[in-house]
């Protein structure tokens, strides 16, 4: 058996609604705008650092990224496109001079736990850094397309 840190988080928050989701493999009918936002989101950035592993310019991996919005502008939910439009420009930009290398991109893992389960994990991006204060280190980075992220006190009050 296979299980995600999804799945624990689901159970955590509701066992009814892991019953339905993984019991039951049952998805929403509606996606809300943040799961909207993530799915196009992660999908420009694979992308984008796809094309930053094949060593492209920087302006090569945003037309790459750009490609993905392009092909989601046919799509009716101009919300969506507009929210990861700005994010990714903004974050393309913030991390224009990043000095790592792309080790991995949406790869997934699992590793063996206790009674024959795995725990399953798909990493946003995996990187060495090559230079700097933190050079020859392995850094997994874990991309969010939402606005409410927790605040530091909300982190450190969580069991």
């Amino acid at each position: 058996m296979i299980i995600s840190n999804s799945e624990v988080e689901t159970f955590q928050k509701c066992q009814r609604k892991h019953w339905y989701a993984y019991g039951l493999n049952l998805t929403p009918k509606i996606k809300t705008l943040p799961l909207r936002s993530g799915i196009l989101g992660h999908s420009v950035l694979e992308k984008y650092y796809l094309a930053k592993r094949a060593e492209l310019s920087h302006d090569e991996c945003v037309q790459e990224g750009m490609g993905v919005l392009a092909a989601y502008m046919l799509h009716p939910d101009v919300e969506v496109y507009s929210i990861v439009l700005k994010r990714f420009l903004e974050y393309a930009e913030h991390y224009k001079h990043e000095s790592f290398r792309v080790l991995d991109v949406e790869g997934t893992y699992t590793t063996p736990l206790k009674n024959g389960i795995e725990y399953a994990l798909t990493l946003d991006l995996l990187v060495e850094y090559t230079s700097g204060q933190y050079k020859g280190q392995q850094v997994l980075i874990d991309h969010k397309w939402t606005s409410d992220f927790w605040s530091a006190n909300a982190v450190h009050t969580l069991p």
